[in-house]
C-alpha cells in the first residue's frame, strides 16, 4: 500500500530532539517496528492500520507545512525522494545551540 509506505518513510526519517520529534517518537517507533516485522497486510491488520493512523496523525499535526512542501515538490518532480541524502534539521539544531544566549533577551 502506497500510503503505508509513505507513513513508514516519514516515521523513519523524522528523528530529532524536542518539540514534535519527541511528541511523535513513540508513534514513529511503532510504525518503524511494524515495517521491520513485515508491514501491514493487504486489506489491513486492524492493529497495524491503527499504528499507521496514529503515526500519520502525529506527523501531520507537528510537521504539516514541511510535509505539504514535500508533496508539492514530489508532484512537480514526479517522484518523492530526499535531496542530497539524509534529512538534517539544521534550524532546530541551530536554535538549540543558541537558546542559552537568547534567554533573557528581547529576541
Amino acid at each position: 500500500d502506497e500510503r503505508a509506505h509513505v507513513v513508514r518513510g516519514v516515521a523513519r526519517t523524522l528523528t530529532g530532539r524536542g518539540g514534535g520529534y519527541e511528541a511523535c517518537s513513540r508513534a514513529f517507533e511503532e510504525a518503524t517496528r511494524l515495517e521491520e516485522e513485515g508491514g501491514v497486510a493487504e486489506g489491513g491488520q486492524s492493529g497495524g492500520q491503527a499504528v499507521l493512523r496514529r503515526s500519520w496523525a502525529c506527523a501531520w499535526k507537528h510537521f504539516r507545512q514541511p510535509l505539504d512542501q514535500l508533496f508539492i515538490t514530489a508532484e512537480a518532480m514526479g517522484e518523492c525522494r530526499a535531496s542530497g541524502g539524509g534529512f538534517r534539521d539544521t534550524e532546530t539544531a541551530n536554535e538549540a545551540k543558541f537558546r542559552g544566549m537568547w534567554s533573557g533577551t528581547a529576541l
